[in-house]
This record gives C-alpha cells, structure tokens and sequence, in this order.
C-alpha cells in the first residue's frame, strides 16, 4: 500500500498521461473517456459518503437514508466534473508545470 502523497502522484500521473495520450480523439468522445477515466482510475480512492457528510456538517442527521444516497451521488458528480475539468485538455506544457510543482516543497503564499 502507497503513502496517501505518493498514492496521489501516482495516480494524477496516471489520469494525465492517459489523457494526454487519447486527446487526438474527436472531442465529444474524449469526453466520455476522460470521464469513465477519472471514475475508474480515481473515485474508487474517495469514500464520498463520509465527504458528504463532512462537507454537510449538523445537517446530515436531518436528511434521510435516501437523501443521504442522493447527496453522495450528487457529491461524487461534482468531484468527477470538477477533476475532469482539471484534466482536460492537458498540454505538455501544463503536464510538465504540474510535474514541476508537485516536485517543489510548499511554501508559504506570503514568501
């Protein structure tokens, strides 16, 4: 089992390099590709039950069990639109800015 960083890099290594490498393909189906992608190769690392309720805070034990159902399938549609947004299109030039981000230690924002 990975380190959760290294889990992390992996797998963003992995969904950009797959991406980058099918971006020749028509548009309307790269779409669908890069997002069965990220649920295939990244939702299954999200316990989004429990995001949900974290992200609901006191407001969780109100909803019911089917609320709670719908919510969790809402909230895992939104981290696959908002990932795939993040992905997709990928340039080698944002490839490689990412890589070298991810490389350097994290600094303060004011420094």
């Amino acid at each position: 089992m990975l380190a959760p960083d290294a889990l992390a890099r992996s797998v963003t290594d992995e969904v950009l390099k797959i991406s980058a490498d099918r971006q020749g393909s028509s548009q309307a189906g790269n779409q669908k590709k890069v997002a069965e992608l990220i649920e295939t190769k990244v939702a299954p690392h999200f316990e989004f039950t429990s995001m949900t309720r974290l992200a609901m805070g006191r407001n969780w034990k109100q909803a019911t069990p089917d609320q709670h159902k719908a919510l969790s399938q809402e909230f895992r549609t939104l981290l696959v639109r908002t990932l795939y947004h993040g992905v997709h299109p990928v340039s080698a030039t944002r490839r490689s800015s990412i890589a070298r981000s991810s490389s350097r230690p994290a600094r303060p924002t004011w420094w």
